[in-house]
């Protein structure tokens, strides 16, 4: 069968997790968890995640700057786990320090969409950029565009060019025109725009059909697609995604539809098919373009945070996030 030692490794650390946990705070965080260490071939041990979040939220001076979130069990879950798979957790606590600093300086309000924004924000000058980006994407989207977009106008913004107002607009078209062809309007389809904006500041009509066709391609072959699934139709249409790939794709997501990892969760088989499925095709191109292949890198850490976990998918873009969106 299929992908059978991803799957295995994957129902290994749900376990790990699992039994640590006890199911805590959520079955979907469970899963996030356990795929966040499967993709990097890495085994969940719970003491390591719990002694990381215990200095998070002590008295300790270094790790400060999570005390304001001490209640926020989802986001310092993420967060501890992100320190531990990246290693020398101080280091990077101390440089998270001075780049939420930079955040605040560039305007960006307090929340935890600004401390997770500050891992893959690199210096004043992109935060600057970023600033203005969500301005730009605030006066065509004032309703849709609130604090969850704060990463993501980091994310688009980190390669120094003059193009912000064009990025703004260019994604306002892909959000019209999905609109046109049967997306539902909100705000995980703003998220599929800001992806399809990521490689290219200009409008690419061909794109959006072509997004339009790979999901047509996944309902065709039974996949129940939902709003939280868009972000990653958006992945799936940057990689120049052939048939054969979705074929691949819809095979896992059927076996992960019966796997114990996704129990309770069963919208994430179709995440989970399509992150592991795409991470392997950009390892495959990592000799072809190098440049690219560092920014999917990004984009595959900053997804560790962000486009994964639906708490209720009827609200959008604010419910894919694996924080506790009570701030």
């Amino acid at each position: 069968m299929l992908h059978t030692q991803f799957i295995q490794k994957l129902e290994k650390n749900y376990d790990n997790v699992f039994n640590y946990t006890g199911g805590q705070p959520s079955l979907r965080m469970v899963t996030s968890l356990a795929a966040q260490y499967t993709y990097v071939n890495r085994t969940y041990s719970g003491l390591e995640h719990q002694a990381m979040m215990d200095r998070m939220t002590s008295g300790e001076s270094m790790f400060s700057i999570f005390h304001t979130y001490r209640g926020n069990s989802n986001l310092l879950y993420k967060i501890a786990a992100h320190l531990l798979l990246r290693g020398n957790a101080e280091e990077h606590v101390i440089q998270l320090k001075k780049k939420d600093e930079i955040l605040a300086e560039c305007g960006f309000r307090s929340s935890p969409y600004r401390l997770v924004s500050a891992f893959f924000v690199k210096d004043t000058a992109h935060g600057v950029r970023a600033k203005k980006l969500y301005d730009e994407m605030n006066k065509f989207h004032p309703i849709l565009t609130r604090k969850s977009d704060f990463p993501f106008a980091i994310l688009l913004t980190a390669n120094n060019d003059d193009s912000i107002a064009l990025r703004a607009e260019t994604m306002n078209r892909y959000f019209r025109k999905l609109c046109e062809l049967g997306f539902s309007s909100g705000d995980a389809l703003q998220t599929l725009t800001q992806i399809l904006a990521l490689f290219d500041v200009h409008y690419n009509e061909e794109l959006v059909y072509y997004v339009a066709q790979l999901k047509t391609e996944l309902e065709n072959r039974g996949v129940h697609v939902k709003r939280v699934h868009y972000p990653y139709i958006g992945m799936l249409a940057l990689t120049a995604t052939k048939l054969q790939l979705i074929e691949e794709i819809v095979k896992l997501e059927k076996q992960l539809q019966h796997s114990k990892a996704t129990k309770g969760v069963r919208e994430l088989a179709l995440v989970l098919a399509i992150q592991y499925l795409v991470r392997d095709y950009q390892d495959a191109q990592h000799a072809v373009n190098s440049t690219t292949f560092t920014s999917w890198l990004e984009l595959f850490q900053f997804s560790e945070f962000f486009l994964y976990i639906s708490f209720d998918i009827a609200n959008g873009l604010t419910d894919l996030f694996d924080i506790d969106l009570n701030f």
